[in-house]
């Protein structure tokens, strides 16, 4: 069985992090950045996962499904 999320760590490939479950974030440059979600259980279970954006101006925003251990996150942009 999977366990759920509990604390989540973000790093958006540009020197900013977030320990929101579901953060924004703006780019201050163009360009491909390498985003890496780590996500952890209450009795210290974690995954992660890390996708490649590519900002063509200064603001994307993304929402993804359910964040489960052991399950894929979809991302999808809605910007």
């Amino acid at each position: 069985s999977s366990a759920t999320a509990t604390s989540f760590e973000w790093d958006f490939g540009d020197g900013s992090v977030s320990t929101q479950a579901d953060p924004c974030h703006t780019y201050s440059f163009a360009g491909t950045y390498d985003v890496q979600l780590f996500a952890y259980s209450a009795s210290n279970c974690f995954d992660d996962t890390t996708i490649t954006i590519y900002v063509t101006g200064t603001h994307a925003d993304f929402i993804n499904d359910s964040v489960c251990l052991g399950l894929p996150t979809n991302f999808q942009s809605i910007a």
